[in-house]
């Protein structure tokens, strides 16, 4: 590493984060803050690993000689830089533009507010006893709300159009066997996908399950994440949550987690694969995809797939070994 590379490194740092991620590994560890402080900064020039990298992974708990194998904030930057065009990543940014380009993917009716009149919307509204409304553009399920048609459709129009939540879509009917995890909000596969030309390869794949009530799965409303075998068809491991729980049952099914069998897998696998070839300008990309009653559809897809689920600590406690080797492999191999 130069001494120029270095310089700014250490230059670009935001000493306000890094600190407050020190204070928070001391309390979990009781190590001292020295020690994290040097830690978390030798481990964000070796290893292009951020604070929260340092965080939600664990690394403190990552033997030295198996940190290079973990996938980093720097890592996945590059993945996205090298496969992923700023013209290409726009369309999935806005989801009205998703939607449109895989619409006999998404299998499920949708209105886009910006372009439907308020007629289009009442047909929908009363059409539907329940719907759910989205941000177009937006990330971590911020905004997703399930609604009923019990209420004013006027008051609701305007709500809707004045919080910017212009995307409406049919709620999905959810496959039985996921559903028996977690009732309350449809359960969702993580697929990645890296492509070049005609190759698309699935280098990740996990299901998502909500908890404590929640209609929304996502981790950071609470949900849990659980890895998929993909030769297997099942869940290998136990679920594991942003607050670093572990749940070899779900808390509120008591559902047993490991070796449950995913239904339709086959068939999202190919979802993914055949939607992944209509992205020329994308070659990487994170994949949510519902098990519905009649096989799998695409919910959103993710220009900028999130690493933070790759490799909870839960699911790298065996042998602490994480996932870049084997994207790696997917790389240089295309």
């Amino acid at each position: 590493m130069n001494i120029s590379f270095l310089i700014k490194r250490i230059a670009s740092l935001d000493y306000s984060a890094l600190f407050e991620v020190v204070a928070k590994m001391h309390k979990i560890t009781k190590k001292s803050r020295l020690y994290l402080f040097y830690d978390i900064v030798h481990c964000g020039l070796k290893y292009q690993a951020g604070y929260m990298d340092y965080l939600i992974f664990r690394l403190d708990q990552v033997p030295k000689d198996k940190r290079d194998t973990y996938i980093t904030r720097g890592k996945n930057d590059y993945i996205v830089k090298s496969l992923n065009t700023k013209d290409g990543m726009k369309i999935l940014e806005d989801k009205s533009l998703l939607y449109k380009k895989l619409d006999d993917l998404i299998k499920r009716e949708w209105l886009d507010l910006d372009v439907c009149s308020y007629n289009d919307f009442l047909a929908f509204y009363k059409a539907h006893e329940d719907f759910i409304v989205k941000p177009k553009c937006g990330i971590h399920g911020a905004g997703v709300e399930l609604l009923k048609n019990d209420q004013d459709p006027k008051a609701i129009y305007d709500r809707l159009l004045k919080n910017e939540q212009k995307l409406i879509e049919e709620c999905v009917k959810q496959d039985r066997e996921l559903a028996n995890i977690y009732p309350y909000s449809v359960n969702t596969l993580r697929l990645v996908t890296i492509r070049k030309n005609s190759d698309v390869t699935v280098v990740f794949a996990c299901l998502r399950v909500g908890n404590d009530y929640a209609n929304v799965d996502n981790l950071n409303h609470g949900g849990m994440a659980i890895i998929i075998d993909l030769q297997k068809g099942e869940l290998i491991a136990p679920g594991t949550d942003r607050k670093d729980q572990v749940f070899y049952e779900h808390p509120i099914t008591k559902v047993k987690i490991e070796g449950y069998k995913i239904p339709y897998l086959k068939e999202a696998l190919e979802l993914v694969k055949k939607a992944a070839l209509r992205f020329d300008d994308l070659g990487y990309i994170g994949w949510d995809v519902a098990i519905s009653e009649t096989g799998p559809l695409i919910i959103e897809a993710n220009e900028y797939p999130g690493h933070d689920i790759y490799q909870l600590p839960a699911h790298m406690a065996k042998d602490h070994i994480g996932l870049w080797p084997r994207f790696k492999k997917v790389l240089d191999a295309k």
